[in-house]
C-alpha cells in the first residue's frame, strides 16, 4: 500500500509540472502576438501636405504631385505592419514600408498620376480596413464654361490671395477676369484661362499682388505695369485686385499720389459706369493741351493692354463695386511703366 501512494503522489505531479509549463507556452504565445482589439484597430486617416481642402469639404489635389497622408490607432502595437488599400489614380511614393510609431500614429507619401477620384484606406497586419480618405485629382486646366472642383480651386485660391472674384464652381466672366488679373501681376500671357502654371502657382500659395504703400491707411493702388487696380485695407490687406486698362500714349495716366473728390453713380453721357474721379480737368494752355478729369470708371470694353483717356477703365460688372468700396477723400497712388506691356 505504501509503495503503491507513491507511485499515485509521482504521477500527480508529473501532471501538475506539465500544466504549468503548457500555461507558460501560452503565456509567452500571448505576450508576442497582437492583443485582439489591437489586430482589429481601424486605422483613422488624414490629409497631410500636399492636398487642399476646399470649403465645402472636398479634398483636392493636382496630378503628378506627392503628398502625404497620416494616420492613428488607438491601442496599436508600436512596430506592427500597416496595409494600404489604393484605389484610383494614385501610387505608393516610397518602397519603405509603413509600421505603427511608438505614438500610435503613421505617415505615407503617396503620389498621383493623372486626374480622377482617388481613395485611400489603411489596416492593420492583416486586419479590416478602417474608413477610406477620399479626394478627387483635379484637371489643372480650365476655361470658360467649364465647371467642377477644378473651378472651385481656382476661385478659392484666387479669393484667398487677394484677387476679386466670387467663389463657384463654374468658369464664367468674373472667374476669367480674376484669372487675366492673376495672369498679368505674374507677367504671364494676357489671357482669361487657367494653365498648368497657373495652378501650381496657386497650389503653393504664390503670385499675390504686392501691396507697394502699406502704411497709406485705406487707399487704391494703380499700377500701371501690370495694368492692375488693388484696393487696399486700413490694416494693409488686400480688398480687391482687379483688370484695368489705363491711359494709351498721347492720353498718359498721371502718376503720383491723388486724393478721390467726386463720384458719379451710373452711366454719364461718355459711356463712363460707376466713376470716382481723383484728377481735375485742366484747361487747355498755349504749351499743354486741353486734359479732361480722369477717373476709375467702368466700361464697356477693357483691353489688356493701355487703351483709355487717362482714366482706368474696369469691367463695367466691377465699376459699382469699386465705387462704392471708394470714399471721398481716399489716398490713390499710380506708379509703374506708362506702356503698360508685359
Amino acid at each position: 500500500m505504501q509503495a503503491f501512494g507513491k507511485r499515485r503522489a509521482g504521477s500527480s505531479g508529473r501532471r501538475r509540472a506539465a500544466a504549468a509549463a503548457a500555461c507558460v507556452v501560452v503565456a509567452s504565445a500571448l505576450a508576442g502576438a497582437p492583443s485582439a482589439s489591437a489586430a482589429t484597430a481601424r486605422p483613422a486617416l488624414d490629409a497631410g501636405t500636399g492636398v487642399t481642402a476646399l470649403s465645402t469639404g472636398s479634398l483636392v489635389l493636382l496630378p503628378q504631385r506627392s503628398f502625404t497622408v497620416t494616420g492613428t490607432v488607438a491601442g496599436g502595437t508600436p512596430g506592427a505592419a500597416i496595409r494600404l488599400r489604393l484605389s484610383g489614380p494614385v501610387e505608393s511614393a516610397s518602397a519603405r514600408s509603413i509600421t505603427l510609431g511608438t505614438d500610435g500614429a503613421f505617415s505615407v507619401r503617396l503620389r498621383t498620376t493623372r486626374s480622377g477620384a482617388i481613395s485611400i484606406a489603411a489596416g492593420v497586419g492583416r486586419g479590416p480596413a478602417g474608413a477610406p480618405l477620399r479626394a478627387t485629382v483635379i484637371p489643372t486646366a480650365a476655361r470658360p464654361g467649364d465647371a467642377g472642383l477644378q473651378v472651385r480651386f481656382l476661385t478659392e485660391r484666387l479669393r484667398d490671395l487677394g484677387y476679386a472674384v466670387r467663389v463657384t464652381d463654374g468658369y464664367d466672366a468674373n472667374t476669367a477676369r480674376a484669372v487675366l488679373t492673376f495672369r498679368k501681376v505674374n507677367e504671364m500671357q494676357r489671357v482669361g484661362t487657367a494653365s498648368p502654371l497657373v495652378f501650381d502657382r496657386l497650389a503653393h500659395g504664390r503670385g499675390g499682388y504686392q501691396v507697394r504703400f502699406p502704411g497709406h491707411g485705406r487707399h487704391v493702388e494703380g499700377d500701371l505695369t501690370h495694368q492692375v487696380l488693388a484696393l487696399v485695407g486700413a490694416d494693409g490687406r488686400l480688398a480687391g485686385v482687379y483688370h484695368t486698362s489705363t491711359g494709351r500714349p498721347g492720353y498718359r495716366t498721371p502718376t503720383g499720389s491723388f486724393r478721390f473728390w467726386r463720384q458719379e453713380l451710373g452711366e454719364n453721357s461718355r459711356g463712363m459706369v460707376d466713376s470716382s474721379f481723383f484728377s481735375y480737368t485742366q484747361a487747355k494752355t498755349k504749351t499743354r493741351p486741353y486734359r479732361p478729369a480722369c477717373a476709375i470708371h467702368g466700361y464697356f470694353v477693357v483691353p489688356t493692354i493701355p487703351r483709355s483717356h487717362c482714366c482706368f477703365r474696369v469691367d463695367n460688372a466691377d465699376a459699382r463695386q469699386i465705387r462704392l468700396w471708394i470714399r471721398i477723400g481716399n489716398r490713390f497712388d499710380i506708379f509703374g511703366k506708362q506702356n503698360g506691356l508685359p
